[in-house]
């Protein structure tokens, strides 16, 4: 920063956005001067009337177009807006004399008045912008702080960070939608972690309010953090999600530390999306930016999934079509809440304890040690169900669904045994030949032979008879006709070695037969389970709805420690737990003690993140077998007499047409091999 004359500095500051570009933070500072028009309000104590009291008079407008205006006499907004917030920092922030506020309140108390009444602008969507951008490069390059500029986003009510003393605090769930603050809010107070939610777009000063939390509590900003991602499965989903990781490493990075960020995607990844989920839930996709922009953003999403999402042309559609695989689609995104909160939830609790098993120490995984034993018990009952009501309610429709298969699965069997029959039919005929051929060259061997055979047979038919009582002369008898037989065999061997060596080369032509037979039933077996496994996608919701309603309804029980404590099944069991003395609070009450289901209590969660010297090996104990087995059986008492139905249900069709169809092109293809 050099004066460049009497009146102003140009601050220019170098730094590097998301994609690795160099960016330039530039304004004008006017250290004796006053751009923006500041105002104080007060109450007057005689007349209890609220007053106004400009306090330091900002620049008229030709004082801003003098100092702010283009090579061709229009204003530059940008740098003007950068100016002001550079002001901002420097007179009062820094002094602290900036009030609590948004980033909105920020327009109204500095930016308002010169853009509006002063410049003649209206809050339109290009001001907008050229705000946010001027916000985006104040901050990433470090030339304001919005602590010094007081500046809360409204988005901190979507940020639940339990971080202090906690063995988790490098570990934050990321979600895209403020809506499911609610629903997850329990998972940063079972890992003792962070939840941000994005509503739409992540903000820059919920990132850098919660580092400089983690710098206030003095935890190691150059760790390694774990960011678990949900966001929709759109080209906004994926800008979120770097988004996050943009701001969250910038903001490390401003308060000293070197630790970087990496993003584990849960929802929506293009694997967990099945053609019938996206025929139902996928959203055509098309913003209302310039051809260009769209291209250059659905290219990046195109990378980051394999692709992208198309579907079929809705009714009414006038947006962009585009051919693929010779069909009119338009491009679509998949928004995550096509998939049930519980099963988002079930993927954010797997990748946590996985994540936290692969970084930490034992001593650090006793929580969710502890969740995943009695949750595990609950999941395995649970599966059970799901595959018993599976069996009644879905596996007929299956049946039904897929009977016209059948004949194409029966007629692979059957052409596959026909022509093994007919091709080991025929060259039995010529192995025969062959023998009859050596018979005819060696008839004195092979009367030898076939007496000899005999010979074996009755002395083995005799033994057999005194088996109890058998004499070694029968043994002898036998080896020796065996022995003589080897003879026999060699000669014939030796003086047909021509005719053998035939037999031998027409068993490798059965053999070769035999393998393009094979090859065929595979061929047809692959496209026959290729075409089943396809067509059964469409039971891939109705599955998904069974288990989901099943998960909600152990959900609802919600066993505690005490409700279990009052079961004859395991008073016993519940009541060593406690009172273990290692597992009690302040008030010598049992952490376990909770009004809602178990792990979702806070209680047992400071314990463990203070009391480093818990042993997880103890807590495993404390869970014996006879326990897990009473909370079994609980569970499955408790379920044995609820029905379920199917809450989504599915078009049924006839297949025939498509079985034949696709029967004929199999065989097509393997005609054209041929």
């Amino acid at each position: 920063m050099k004066p460049t004359n009497d009146e102003y500095e140009e601050i220019s500051l170098e730094f590097t956005d998301k994609h690795g570009k160099i960016k330039t933070f530039a304004a004008l500072y006017f250290p004796d001067r006053q751009i923006s028009t500041i105002c104080d309000t007060f109450e007057n104590p005689e007349t209890n009337v609220i007053e106004t009291k400009i306090s330091n008079p900002g620049m008229t407008r030709g004082d801003i177009l003098q100092y702010f205006s283009k090579h061709d006499g229009t204003c530059n907004i940008e740098l003007l807006i950068r100016s002001i917030m550079y002001e901002a920092y420097q007179k009062e922030g820094l002094a602290d004399m900036l009030d609590d506020g948004n980033v909105r309140h920020f327009w109204y108390t500095h930016l308002k008045v010169i853009l509006v009444g002063i410049m003649g602008k209206d809050e339109s969507d290009s001001i907008k912008s050229a705000i946010n951008r001027s916000w985006g490069f104040a901050i990433d390059s470090g030339a304001v702080t919005y602590e010094e500029m007081n500046i809360f986003s409204e988005k901190e009510s979507g940020r639940l960070s339990i971080v202090k003393d906690s063995p988790f605090n490098n570990i934050i769930i990321a979600v895209e939608k403020l809506s499911f603050f609610s629903s997850f809010n329990w998972l940063p107070r079972l890992f003792n972690c962070t939840l941000i939610t994005a509503g739409g777009q992540p903000s820059r000063a919920v990132a850098r309010r919660f580092i400089l939390e983690l710098k206030n509590l003095s935890i190691d900003l150059d760790q390694d953090f774990h960011m678990c991602v949900a966001s929709d499965l759109g080209p906004s989903g994926y800008y979120i999600q770097e988004a996050f990781k943009d701001q969250f490493e910038k903001a490390i990075n401003y308060y000293g530390g070197s630790g970087k960020v990496e993003i584990h995607r849960l929802f929506v990844r293009k694997a967990q999306v099945t053609p019938d989920l996206l025929k139902s839930q996928g959203i055509p996709w098309q913003p209302k930016s310039d051809k260009k922009t769209r291209e250059t953003i659905w290219s990046h999403f195109c990378e980051k999934t394999d692709g992208g999402l198309y579907i079929p042309v809705p009714s009414g559609w006038n947006g962009d079509v585009f051919e693929t695989d010779g069909r009119p689609m338009v491009r679509a995104l998949l928004e995550m809440d096509a998939f049930s909160t519980s099963v988002i939830e079930k993927s954010f609790v797997a990748e946590l304890l996985r994540i936290i098993r692969e970084t930490n120490d034992e001593s650090k995984i006793m929580i969710p040690e502890i969740m995943r034993i009695f949750n595990e018990l609950k999941n395995e009952v649970s599966d059970e169900v799901f595959e018993k009501w599976k069996r009644i309610l879905i596996d007929p429709l299956k049946e039904e669904f897929l009977k016209d298969t059948e004949a194409w699965e029966v007629f692979i069997d059957e052409t596959d045994e026909k022509d093994k029959e007919e091709i080991n039919d025929r060259y039995e005929e010529l192995f025969d030949e062959k023998e009859r051929e050596k018979r005819e060259r060696e008839p004195e061997l092979f009367d030898e032979k076939d007496e000899l055979e005999e010979i074996i047979n009755l002395l083995k038919a005799e033994r057999d008879k005194k088996i109890e009582e058998i004499e070694e002369s029968y043994d002898e008898q036998l080896k020796g006709s065996e022995y003589i037989l080897e003879d026999v065999d060699e000669g014939i061997a030796e003086k047909c070695e021509d005719i053998n060596n035939e037999i031998n080369e027409l068993v490798d032509e059965q053999n070769d037969e035999l393998g393009s037979v094979d090859e065929e039933y595979d061929f047809r077996t692959e496209k026959y389970n290729k075409f089943k496994e396809e067509h059964l996608t469409v039971f891939n919701p109705v599955e998904q709805s069974l288990k989901s309603d099943i998960d909600t309804k152990f959900a609802e029980m919600g066993y505690t420690f005490i409700d279990l404590e009052n079961r004859d099944e395991t008073r016993d069991e519940v009541g060593g737990l406690c009172v273990n003395s290692k597992l009690l609070i302040d008030e010598n009450i049992s952490c376990f003690f909770q009004p809602i289901p178990t792990f979702k209590g806070e209680k047992l969660l400071e314990k463990a993140s203070v009391n480093k010297d818990l042993n997880i090996g103890k807590v495993r104990d404390s869970f014996t077998p006879t326990f897990m087995v009473a909370m079994k059986t609980i569970w499955r008492e408790d379920t044995k007499d609820i029905e379920f139905v199917l809450s989504e249900t599915f078009e049924m069709k006839d297949l025939f047409q498509e079985v034949k169809d696709a029967m004929e092109e199999t065989e097509k293809e393997i005609e054209e091999k041929e």
